[in-house]
């Protein structure tokens, strides 16, 4: 389904010429414009806080991943993607990358350019939204950053890089855990992100966001773990109970 591919690669990147593109254009339109309508909501809660950050004196106002999450997947449930294929008890996968989405694209928005090999031009890959506006949000973009917790142990990044990094590895692993049974592939994802980096993302991946990822990889253990056991059975348990307990 290509989700690996589209979280693991910029979306204006495109290796391996006419043929990698086709490929990543396939799993662009499917990982992040079938998911746009989506977005909305969660951009609207980004904005809310930064108004509540700025008209505090103590400017105390910080969201959480837990919270970007569950708004994600009240819009994921109101804004339901790829039509007749969707399936609404895969709202916490929808969730996930969502919020990924919106937040790699606001960090990383520069690297949605691409050129485009059959046109042989310049080709804007973010979302309808940013192209729509993209001097507004570009204002708003180091003011969303502050309203984010760090995610870091030491406190620094951006933000906006380990907090995608967070909700990927999230996506993989729910998609992980429903089609293979465990998180093995989403570990080596992981172990490869930090090998792979200096080709797809032109430099090595600093050693506290590879920990973060491993570190990430770990949370959504913890947090399928017992969504697994309560919702384990035969195979002719309801598939339906196992997203439903999320």
């Amino acid at each position: 389904d290509g989700l690996l591919l589209y979280l693991s690669v910029y979306p204006g990147v495109r290796p391996g010429g006419r043929a990698g593109w086709l490929l990543q254009q396939t799993a662009h339109f499917y990982w992040q414009t079938s998911l746009e309508a989506a977005e909305g909501r969660l951009l609207e809660r980004l904005l809310e806080a930064v108004e509540q950050s700025e008209s505090t004196a103590t400017c105390d106002v910080f969201l959480t991943p837990g919270e970007l999450f569950r708004v994600a997947l009240e819009s994921c449930r109101e804004n339901p993607p790829w039509g007749r294929c969707w399936n609404s008890d895969a709202d916490p996968l929808c969730a996930s990358v969502v919020a990924h989405n919106v937040l790699r694209t606001l960090g990383r928005h520069r690297r949605a350019i691409g050129v485009d090999p059959w046109l042989q031009q310049t080709t804007d890959l973010n979302p309808q939204w940013f192209q729509r506006d993209r001097s507004y949000w570009l204002k708003k973009i180091p003011r969303i950053q502050q309203v984010l917790i760090p995610l870091r142990s030491d406190g620094e990044g951006d933000r906006y890089g380990e907090w995608y990094h967070f909700f990927g590895i999230l996506a993989f692993g729910l998609r992980d855990q429903a089609v293979n049974g465990n998180l093995t592939q989403t570990w080596i994802a992981v172990r490869m992100n930090q090998l792979l980096n200096p080709i797809l993302a032109g430099g090595e991946e600093e050693p506290e966001k590879a920990r973060l990822d491993r570190d990430t990889a770990r949370v959504v253990g913890a947090l399928l773990q017992p969504v697994v056991l309560r919702a384990s059975g035969d195979c002719r348990t309801d598939s339906r109970l196992y997203v439903n307990e999320m």
